[in-house]
C-alpha cells in the first residue's frame, strides 16, 4: 500500500528538481506532503487523497472563498433580522403598547 507515496520521478520544486518528491518523503525532509480527506469544493465528491500542499492550493482557495461567501450571507441576515427588529422597539416602546397588546 503506497497510495501515500507521491509517483515516481516526479521533481521536487522545493529542491530546484535535484530530487524525487518520492525521495524527500520517504527520508522525511517534506514538510509539504498532506493528506486531505473532506469533500472536493467543485464536483462535491469526497476526496482521501496525499499531495503536496502546493498542490492543493487551488483547490483550498475555492473552498476558503466558498466559506467566505456563506459567512458574508449568514451575517447579512442577521444585520436584517437586528434592523426589523430594532424598527419594532420604538412602538414597543410608546405609551399606547400596553393598550395595543391589551386589546
Amino acid at each position: 500500500m503506497t497510495d501515500f507515496l507521491p509517483e515516481d520521478g516526479v521533481g521536487c520544486h522545493e529542491t530546484g528538481f535535484t530530487k524525487t518528491c518520492r525521495e524527500c518523503v520517504v527520508t522525511h525532509r517534506c514538510r509539504k506532503w498532506r493528506q486531505i480527506i473532506g469533500t472536493n469544493p467543485n464536483t462535491g465528491e469526497m476526496i482521501n487523497k496525499w499531495d503536496c500542499a502546493d498542490s492543493w492550493m487551488p483547490l483550498l482557495t475555492i473552498e476558503n472563498s466558498q466559506m467566505q461567501r456563506q459567512t458574508g450571507a449568514a451575517v447579512e441576515s442577521f444585520r436584517n433580522e437586528v434592523m426589523g427588529r430594532a424598527a419594532e422597539a420604538p412602538q414597543l416602546a410608546s405609551p399606547e403598547a400596553p393598550k395595543q397588546l391589551n386589546g
